[in-house]
């Protein structure tokens, strides 16, 4: 018998088996693009799951349950006005609130300047009633004229 070397074994398999090399490029072909095709079944499975929430989400904001899935771009837009149009109404709100607020604080404070002065008014009212009464309630001499009184003269000026 004669003795082959492992290069010449080799090179006799190949030229017997060639098929399997490309067998073995295709499994490797086959293992990638499945690989691929479940990633992006995983990708697609996921993007339309995402759809149908903002489009389910978007009805119920809407509170329109037959919201055709191309119109929900437009209903958010007009949702995002409506929210940025009710900022600035709770702003103006809140800014006419204050306005209020500070216009009850110097009502208040004009009121209770002017109820101090009507007190004052009131003192003063008083003590001149008083002197009234006293003067009224003073000794005239008899027979005179009646004339009114130095407090009354006073008041008078």
């Amino acid at each position: 018998m004669i003795s082959m070397s492992a290069g010449a074994i080799a090179l006799k398999l190949l030229r017997r088996f060639w098929y399997v090399i490309p067998l073995i490029g295709l499994t490797i072909a086959l293992m990638i693009t499945r690989s691929t095709l479940e990633r992006r079944t995983e990708e697609r499975d996921n993007l339309q799951a995402f759809k149908t929430l903002v489009v389910t989400t978007t009805r119920e904001a809407a509170d329109n349950p037959r919201l055709a899935a191309e119109h929900v771009p437009a209903q958010i837009a007009a949702l995002g006005r409506s929210v940025v149009a009710l900022r600035d109404g709770l702003n103006r709100c809140n800014a006419s609130a204050r306005a209020a607020a500070e216009n009850d604080a110097r009502r208040q404070i004009a009121a209770q300047e002017a109820l101090r002065a009507a007190q004052a008014r009131a003192q003063a009212t008083q003590g001149l009633v008083g002197r009234l009464r006293s003067s009224a309630a003073a000794e005239r001499p008899a027979g005179a004229a009646c004339e009114p009184s130095e407090t009354v003269r006073e008041i008078w000026r």
